[in-house]
C-alpha cells in the first residue's frame, strides 16, 4: 500500500511509512480506514508510546488525535481498553521482522527437504494427467508444486485443522459490517510479505478460472510479466469469447479440465497434509516465535494472521530452496499461468 499525497504536519515519528507493507487475507476492505497518519499512529502504539507523545510527534491536536483513533476503532483495526489503545492486527517493526524471516527460512528448508524426498511420487502423478503429454513437468512444476501444493494446498490445510492458524477474526466496519479477515503490517520490503503467490480470475464462465503464479516482487515492483500476461487475458476474453480451448491457445497457456484437476488436488492435499504434521511438529518453536513478538502481549487474537503470514514466508522460502537444488525450475519470467477447472471441495471452498 501506498502512502502518495497524504500529508502528516511537520511529521516527527522516528518511522519511514515506505516501509510498511500491508496484506490482507479474507473478506473486509480496512483500505479506507488507512492513510499515512494513521499507519503512522498504528506503529507508535505498537511500540507504546503514549498518546501525549503521539500527538506531539504528529504535531496534531490531542482532541484531533482521539478522532484519528476513533476512526481506526470503528473500522477494528485498534482496541481500545480504558485511555489504552492497541493495534488489533500483526504488526511486526522491523527486527522482528528479520527474526521471522530467518525462523521460516530455516524451517524452509526442512520443508523443502519433505517435497523433494516424495519427488518422484510428484513425477509419477503428474504423468497421470492428460496434458502431460504436451507439456513437460519441468515446465509445469512451479504451477502445480509452487501453487497448487505449497501454496494453496498446504494453507488450505492449515486452515481447515485450525490449530497453527485460527478463524479470521471478524472486523466490522461501517462500510463492512460482514468483514471477517486476516490483516498484517510489515516494516520492511515488500519481500518480506512472500515472495511468491497465486493471482485468481474467474473466467466469464461458471467453474473456469485464469491463474498466473509468480514471484511478486522483481527489482522492487510488481512482477511486469505477471502483468504482461493478465492484460493480455483481458484483450483475449474481449476479442476470442469465453471459450477456454481458445483462451488457453492465444496465451500459449495449459488448459487443466476437471479430471486433472481432481487428480492433481486429491494428491496435494495429501502431500500437504506431510507438510501440516512437520509444522505441527514445529508448533513450539513457532509458538515461542510469536510469543517474543511485541503483539503477543496485547493482542493475541493475532496468532493466525501471523501464521498466515508465518506460512507464506515458510513456502517461499521451500520454493527458493528446490530451485537451488535444481528439483523445481522456475520460468525466466518468474511467472507461470493456467487456465483451471475450480471444483467446490467443501461448502464454500473451491479449489
Amino acid at each position: 500500500m501506498k502512502f502518495e499525497g497524504i500529508i502528516v504536519p511537520n511529521p516527527g515519528f522516528p518511522y519511514n511509512p515506505s516501509s510498511f507493507q500491508f496484506s490482507l487475507a479474507g473478506s473486509g476492505n480496512p483500505w479506507g480506514a488507512l492513510n499515512k497518519l494513521r499507519a503512522l499512529i498504528i506503529r507508535s502504539l505498537h511500540d507504546g508510546l503514549s498518546l501525549n507523545d503521539i500527538s506531539q510527534m504528529a504535531n496534531i491536536a490531542y482532541s484531533d488525535l482521539l478522532a484519528e483513533l476513533n476512526s481506526l476503532h470503528e473500522a477494528s483495526l485498534i482496541t481500545k481498553s480504558k485511555d489504552s489503545f492497541h493495534p488489533s492486527f500483526l504488526v511486526v517493526d522491523s527486527d522482528e521482522t528479520t527474526k521471522v524471516r530467518n525462523h521460516a527460512s530455516e524451517l524452509g528448508l526442512h520443508l523443502a527437504e519433505i517435497v523433494q524426498s516424495n519427488w518422484n511420487d510428484i513425477e509419477s502423478v503428474y504423468s497421470t494427467l492428460s496434458f502431460s503429454e504436451d507439456e513437460t513437468f519441468s515446465d509445469m512444476a512451479f504451477m502445480l508444486v509452487g501453487s497448487r501444493l505449497l501454496d494453496i494446498a498446504f494453507l488450505e490445510e492449515i486452515a481447515s485443522q485450525r490449530i497453527l492458524m485460527p478463524p479470521a477474526p471478524k472486523r466490522p466496519s461501517p462500510d463492512r459490517p460482514d468483514a471477517q479477515y486476516y490483516f498484517w503490517m510489515v516494516e520492511g520490503s515488500k519481500e518480506d510479505l512472500g515472495e511468491y503467490g497465486q493471482n485468481s480470475t474467474d473466467l466469464p464462465i461458471p467453474k473456469w478460472a485464469f491463474l498466473t503464479f509468480a514471484q511478486n516482487i522483481i527489482d522492487g515492483e510488481p512482477n511486469p510479466h505477471r502483468m504482461e500476461i493478465s492484460i493480455k487475458y483481458k484483450e483475449i476474453v474481449k476479442q476470442c469469447g469465453h471459450e477456454p480451448l481458445e483462451i488457453g491457445r492465444e496465451l500459449s497457456i495449459p488448459v487443466i479440465d476437471r479430471d486433472d484437476v481432481s487428480k492433481w488436488t486429491k494428491f496435494a492435499k495429501e502431500q500437504a497434509s506431510h507438510l501440516h504434521e512437520f509444522c505441527l511438529k514445529n508448533k513450539e518453536s513457532i509458538d515461542t516465535l510469536f510469543a517474543m513478538l511485541k503483539v503477543g502481549t496485547y493482542s493475541p487474537q493475532a496468532r493466525g494472521e501471523f501464521f498466515c503470514w508465518y506460512a507464506h514466508l515458510l513456502y517461499s522460502g521451500a520454493i527458493d530452496v528446490l530451485e537451488r537444488n535444481s528439483f523445481l525450475t522456475i520460468p525466466k519470467s518468474r511467472c507461470s499461468g493456467a487456465l483451471w477447472y475450480k471444483i467446490v471441495e467443501r461448502e464454500g471452498v473451491e479449489v
